[in-house]
């Protein structure tokens, strides 16, 4: 949706939230809610494939800095994908 102009706002870390500050109308059908929930899930796997990765690279002690991560991805074989299209 931000990447098609549906969308702009601010992401806050912080508190977990996001500050919406324009958006335009478009009429969904299920079709559309279908593919949205796909693309959402394969994100949020993605996500949680990079926690593990990271959560991972802290217990063995190499440090949370995302070069010792990727080290640790291309080393490994782990494969870390998110699918932002």
């Amino acid at each position: 949706m931000i990447r098609t102009g549906l969308l702009s706002g601010k992401l806050s870390q912080t508190t977990q939230s996001l500050h919406v500050y324009r958006s335009s109308a478009r009429a969904f059908e299920r079709e559309q809610w279908e593919a949205l929930e796909k693309r959402l899930v394969a994100w949020k796997a993605g996500l949680a494939s990079v926690l593990e990765v990271v959560t991972s690279a802290q217990k063995r002690g190499s440090g949370s800095g995302v070069s010792e991560v990727v080290q640790q991805v291309v080393q490994t074989g782990e494969s870390v994908q998110v699918d932002a299209a």
